[in-house]
């Protein structure tokens, strides 16, 4: 439970008071003038408590204040110039406050300070070299202040520092982009953080001399070479040097880290070989990702028996196979499993299953791994596994009781689904009043069933279900709701019946894919009076009829629309101009995300489907992929929904004109209007569907006249 409501100014009657901490409340309003009245204060903390507005220059009254965290009030505003009377203060912390300033000069006069947060405040220009004056200061945060920029010559003055974090800062003007090797000269450094600042070239060899170093955190730049000599780095407890070029390959050195608990070398160019000699005296390793170095080797005896038991291990991407690392039977306290894309091309032993009972994310997809999958209803911890791409086949197996994600697309499952019929999928998270979990994926296989009501009905709280690319049959109930989904594939099937009315009210579709079966029957109204976030609506290849609903018009967030290989008739809507997304321009001179930004705040399912859709971006691309058929080839284009937009209304019984207002749509990647009945001359400002690479209106009763713009 929050404070909330307002600060009293009885608080001034407290006349002795020297410590306060209103932190973690929810004031929703300014800072009160009378706090700077509280003389004797030594300790202030107002942080993440939704303070908004000016902070008071009152704040400087405050002569005996040590200690001040205003830290994360994200709508607070001011300049800084009431810090410098706080001659006292030994803790500032002012981070996640946007200032939109320089630095100021002042702070380098605070010399009492041991403790300085300046982290994610928006500040800009030059570091002030006069921080260096800070000769106590122990700890210091500058991260995420990406408009900075400096030399770092002043830093080594500072040889007090135990912590520095200069991440995300983009160095420039001057700095030649390499860790400078004066950072080797603050000896009593335990941590640094230098991720994300655009250094290239190789890690100083001075860094080896900063012996009390315990985290060493210098992911996503630009370094390049071997990992360098690591022997030296005897107190190292982490060490991340993902997402940089380093190549080579890693030497045993980093077997003398014995008290080392995280290594991150993911993303890398390392090649040759890890064996047990590079891990053999790490007993304290809790967290190994060697993830993305595709010419990595994995070579370890399978009698070995590793001196630790790891939490984490992620091999995504690196030569592990052909064989199952029989390494792991004794990692019983594991929780996170990533070997997909591992190269391995053999079946899991049962003692496997029986060992990871601590599992709570699994992935070995993208391997040739085959074989029964067994009963896994006791392995109660698993919340996520993905089996997906490879070579399972049999029946589905009784699922983990508490898993939100099931990933098993293209393998060689058969039969029914019934096991995971008589399980409920259950839910974790919430955001803006839609889910992101649970999602289920049985897509590629070779299931050939009825889905019983019953069934539907123990699926009804996924959020993300496809069941695409089998050979499924018979109708949808209608009775069963749904309406907890986001996406729905259902494509390249044999559902039959008509238009799916257990659909009417699911405001939350993003994608709709029926496409490839044999649904009957009209495309109703409501589809877009209550599915205005739909962003993928493909309906294409079944046996529909009739006219185009006026309502698709309210669709303002479709990207793709395939209605192909049907038969409706009718005229093209003129409407299409309503297709918001369609008509933004996605070029690099367009100016779009200001455009976007105000259509955003319009517009809540537009919102609502942006931010999910950028989500499983992130998260599960070929969720977002789309079939495209063009001259008679199907191709595929995942992440659609970052690289396609499409009108697809071909091979159907369209009649009229091409509307005029489609070439407003000036977003369109693709165009595919043929082997219809339009008539009349294509739009002379055609042309200015500028980002279209594919137009198709072959086998119409058009004019041959071409428009000069095209």
């Amino acid at each position: 439970m929050y404070l909330e409501g307002k600060i009293s100014p009885s608080l001034l009657e407290l006349t002795n008071l020297n410590y306060l901490d209103l932190s973690y409340a929810s004031f929703d309003d300014q800072i009160p003038e009378f706090i700077g009245s509280l003389s004797k204060l030594q300790h202030l903390n107002l942080s993440f408590s939704n303070f908004s507005g000016l902070i008071p220059h009152s704040l400087g009254n405050l002569s005996n204040l040590r200690f001040l965290d205003l830290s994360s009030n994200f709508f607070l505003h001011t300049n800084l110039d009431w810090l410098s009377r706080l001659q006292s203060l030994e803790y500032l912390d002012l981070s996640s406050i946007r200032f939109d300033a320089q630095i100021p000069e002042f702070i380098g006069s605070l010399g009492k300070l041991q403790h300085l947060n300046l982290s994610n405040c928006n500040f800009n220009g030059l570091i002030l070299h006069s921080l260096g004056n800070l000769s106590n200061l122990r700890f210091l945060d500058l991260s995420g202040n990406s408009f900075l920029h400096t030399n770092l010559d002043w830093l080594s003055r500072l040889q007090s520092l135990e912590y520095l974090d200069l991440s995300s800062i983009n160095f420039y003007a001057g700095f030649d982009a390499q860790i400078p090797e004066l950072i080797g000269s603050l000896g009593k450094l335990q941590h640094l953080s230098l991720s994300n600042c655009n250094f290239s070239g190789l890690i100083p060899h001075s860094l080896g001399n900063l012996s009390n170093l315990r985290f060493l955190d210098v992911y996503e730049n630009k370094f390049s070479g071997q990992v360098p000599n690591l022997s030296s780095y005897l107190s190292l407890r982490r060490l991340s040097l993902q997402n940089n070029m380093f190549n080579g390959t890693l030497t045993e050195s980093i077997g003398y880290l014995s008290n080392l608990e995280h290594l991150d070398l993911s993303s890398n160019r390392l090649e040759g070989q890890i064996s047990e000699a590079h891990l053999l005296n790490l007993s304290k390793l809790r967290e190994l990702d060697l993830s993305f170095n595709s010419n990595l080797t994995i070579k370890i005896s399978s009698f070995w028996d590793p001196p630790f038991q790891l939490n984490s291990l992620m091999l995504r991407n690196c030569k592990l196979g052909p064989h199952f690392p029989k390494w792991l039977q004794n990692q019983r306290q594991i929780e996170i499993i990533d070997i997909s894309n591992a190269r391995i091309s053999d079946s899991i032993p049962r003692w496997f299953w029986d060992n990871i009972q601590m599992i709570e994310q699994l992935n070995m997809s993208h391997n040739q791994i085959h074989g029964v999958l067994p009963d896994l209803s006791s392995n109660v911890h698993l919340l996520t596994m993905d089996l997906s791409s490879n070579e399972f086949s049999g029946s589905l197996p009784l699922p983990p009781p508490n898993v939100t994600n099931v990933y098993l697309s293209r393998n060689k499952f058969s039969g029914t689904i019934t096991n995971f019929c008589n399980f409920s999928f259950r839910s974790l998270a919430s955001l803006f009043g839609f889910l992101f979990l649970p999602a289920l994926d049985l897509s590629h296989n070779q299931f050939s069933t009825e889905i019983s009501q019953d069934c539907l009905t123990h699926l009804m709280h996924l959020t993300h279900l496809n069941l695409a690319n089998n050979n499924f049959s018979g109708e949808i109930p209608n009775s069963v709701d749904l309406c907890q989904l986001s996406l729905l594939h259902l494509q390249n099937n044999s559902f039959t019946g008509k238009f799916l009315r257990s659909l009417k009210n699911c405001s939350y579709l993003i994608i709709l894919d029926l496409g490839e079966n044999k649904f009957t029957g009209t495309i109703p109204s409501w589809l877009g009076e209550s599915m205005r976030g739909l962003c993928i609506l493909s309906l294409k290849s079944n046996k529909l009829y009739g006219v185009l609903p006026s309502s698709l018009c309210h669709l303002a967030s479709l990207q793709v629309l395939d209605i192909s290989g049907n038969k409706i008739s009718g005229t093209i809507l003129e409407c299409v101009k309503n297709f918001t997304m369609l008509s933004l321009n996605f070029s690099p001179n367009s100016n779009f995300e200001p455009r976007m930004y105000k259509l955003l705040m319009r517009n809540f399912p537009l919102f609502r489907a942006f931010f999910v859709v950028n989500a499983l971006i992130d998260a599960r691309d070929e969720w977002l992929s789309a079939q495209v058929t063009w001259k008679r080839k199907m191709t595929n284009y995942p992440s659609a929904l970052k690289l396609l937009t499409l009108i697809d209304l071909s091979d159907n019984n369209l009649t009229g004109e091409i509307p005029v207002e489609i070439t407003s749509l000036v977003g369109l990647f693709a165009l595919n209007l043929s082997r219809n009945n339009l008539v009349g001359s294509i739009p002379h400002d055609i042309g200015r569907l500028e980002v279209l690479n594919f137009l198709d209106l072959s086998k119409n009763n058009l004019s041959r006249s071409i428009p000069p713009t095209i």
